[in-house]
């Protein structure tokens, strides 16, 4: 198995692992069947540009994963965090990020547990 067919498949068994774990916690959760409470919507999930695919239709309070692609689903154009945008767009929206200072991930400085 070359090196592109092993990325598919971790990135379709994490989407699988997410979504169905989504549809069995909002089986059990009443927080988050509240949160889904009074939703009629499909939500697609692609990883551009070939794949994998899945979808969630949210109805009723219930939870559906279906794999592949929905095709009822109102397309947008590519995410702006996989498309590289024109050196205008991008000076003119500044995105703030977090600061991470005081944290570090290095072993060394890492509280133990």
């Amino acid at each position: 198995m070359d090196e592109t067919a092993k990325k598919k498949l971790k990135v379709r068994v994490m989407m699988q692992a997410m979504l169905y774990g989504l549809r069995e916690v909002a089986k059990e959760d009443a927080g988050v069947q509240g949160q889904f409470r009074g939703w009629d919507r499909t939500i697609q999930y692609t990883v551009a540009p070939d794949g994998p695919h899945m979808h969630i239709v949210v109805a009723d309070g219930e939870v559906t994963v279906t794999p592949g692609v929905n095709d009822k689903v109102r397309r947008r154009s590519s995410s702006p965090i996989s498309t590289p945008r024109s050196r205008s767009s991008r000076e003119s929206s500044t995105v703030k990020r977090p600061s991470c200072r005081g944290r570090s991930s290095s072993p060394a400085t890492s509280p133990t547990p």
